[in-house]
C-alpha cells in the first residue's frame, strides 16, 4: 500500500512528521511532496529528507504578489503529476494551497478507491490582512478549496475557529498543531520580560503590543525579547524606540536550545494580532505552550478559549489601563500559571492526538 503526503510549505516539524510516522507504522510505503521554496526565508530549502520530493518551484519575494500566485500554480501542477505517477492508496493533503483541492479531486474521480484526507491548517483568503471589499473579489480563490472538499473521506481542521468559515455540510475533526515538549528552567530577574517569537508580519498588532508594553513600563521595568523577523520588523522596532520601551532584538533564530535560553528569562509570550483575521491558533502560541510560558493573547480565538479554560495567561482584546494590575497578580502566581500552560500543551497539542486521529480515519 502506498501513501502520499502533500505538504507545500514543509510543516514537517509541526504536522506531517507525525502523519508520516503513523502511516509507516500502519504498513504504508510513504512519500512526501514538498515545495523546494521556503515561504519564510524566500529561498530554497537546503535540507534533504528520506522519501521526500522537494519539488522545484518558481520563487517569489512578496507575499501579496502575482509571482506568488504563479509559484503556487506551478507547484500544484507538478504535485498532481507526481500523484498520477505514484498512484497512491492514500493521499494526505495540507490546504492551502487551495488549488491542490481541485487537483486531488480530479485524481479521486479517476481513482475512486483512493482515500483522501484534507488537513486545513490555514484559510485563504479569509486570513489575509486585506479589506473586506477586496476579500469579496477573492471568493473564486476560496472556492478552489470549498467546491472540492467533497472528494475527501475525512477533513481535519487546525482549529475550532475555522468551522465558522468553512462549508457547513461537512464533518470536521479538529487536530491542533503538534510539537515536542521543551523542558526549561526559568530564571527571572527584576525586569518583567516579554518574549516575541516568530514572524513579525503585517497581521500582528504592532500598535497594540507597543501600547501594552508602554503602559506596563510606566509601572515597572519591562523588556521585550524579540526572536524573529519580517516585513513589520522595522515598524515594531521604531515604535518601541519612540515609546521608550526597552527591547533586545535577537533576529531570526532556528536553534530550539537557543530559543529556550532566551525564553528562560521571560515571564510572558506575546501573541497579539489585528482584529478581523481568520486565525484560531498560531505557531507562535504553540512555541509558548510547549515551553510552559504564559501567554498574552489578543484576537486569536482558540488560544483565548484555552487561556480561559486553563488559566494560563491573559486575553487583552479590550485593552484598558485597569488590566495592568493583573500582571502583578499573574507574576505572584507565575509558577502555577506556567504549570497550567504546560498542562494545556499536554491536553491539546500532544503528539499522541494526531496519531490517534490518523489511525482512526484509516480504520474506517
Amino acid at each position: 500500500m502506498k501513501a502520499i503526503i502533500i505538504d507545500t510549505f514543509n510543516y514537517y516539524e509541526l504536522r506531517t512528521q507525525y502523519v508520516y510516522k503513523e502511516l509507516l507504522r500502519l504498513g504504508y510505503d510513504v512519500s512526501m511532496i514538498v515545495s523546494d521554496f521556503n515561504h519564510i526565508t524566500k529561498s530554497k530549502w537546503e535540507e534533504t529528507r528520506d522519501n521526500t520530493d522537494f519539488v522545484p518551484t518558481k520563487p517569489y519575494y512578496k507575499n501579496l504578489s502575482f509571482a506568488r500566485i504563479c509559484s503556487h500554480s506551478d507547484f500544484a501542477k507538478k504535485a498532481y503529476c507526481r500523484i498520477c505517477k505514484t498512484e497512491p492508496d492514500v493521499i494526505y493533503c495540507l490546504l492551502p494551497l487551495n488549488s491542490l483541492a481541485k487537483k486531488v479531486e480530479k485524481y479521486k474521480k479517476r481513482h475512486k478507491n483512493t482515500k483522501v484526507f484534507f488537513d486545513i491548517y490555514d484559510l485563504w483568503p479569509e486570513s489575509m490582512p486585506v479589506r473586506k471589499s477586496i476579500k469579496r473579489l477573492l471568493f473564486p480563490w476560496r472556492n478552489l478549496r470549498d467546491k472540492h472538499l467533497k472528494c475527501a473521506d475525512k477533513i481535519f481542521s487546525e482549529c475550532e475557529y475555522y468551522k465558522k468559515f468553512l462549508p457547513e455540510n461537512f464533518d470536521y475533526t479538529v487536530v491542533y498543531l503538534c510539537k515536542e515538549k521543551r523542558n526549561i528552567e526559568y530564571k527571572h530577574d527584576d525586569v518583567l520580560r516579554f518574549l516575541y517569537l516568530g514572524s513579525i508580519n503585517n497581521i500582528i498588532d504592532v500598535d497594540g503590543i507597543v501600547k501594552l508594553l508602554s503602559a506596563v513600563n510606566k509601572q515597572r521595568s519591562v523588556c521585550l525579547e524579540i526572536v524573529g523577523g519580517g516585513e513589520a520588523e522595522k515598524e515594531l522596532l521604531d515604535k518601541l524606540t519612540q515609546s521608550q520601551v526597552p527591547f533586545v532584538n535577537h533576529g531570526k533564530i532556528f536553534d530550539e536550545e537557543k530559543k529556550d535560553e532566551i525564553a528562560s528569562r521571560c515571564h510572558f509570550g506575546i501573541n497579539m494580532y489585528k482584529k478581523g483575521l481568520c486565525i484560531g491558533l498560531t505557531m507562535k502560541s504553540l512555541d509558548y505552550f510547549c515551553r510552559g510560558l504564559p501567554i498574552v493573547n489578543s484576537n486569536i480565538y482558540d488560544t483565548a478559549r484555552i487561556i480561559d479554560e486553563y488559566k494560563c495567561g491573559m486575553n487583552v482584546e479590550d485593552f484598558r489601563n485597569e488590566i495592568l494590575g493583573r500582571f502583578d497578580l499573574l507574576c505572584s502566581q507565575w509558577s502555577k500559571i506556567s504549570e497550567n500552560c504546560s498542562k494545556a500543551f499536554t491536553d491539546c497539542f500532544s503528539v499522541s492526538k494526531i496519531y490517534d486521529v490518523v489511525n482512526s480515519a484509516l480504520a474506517k
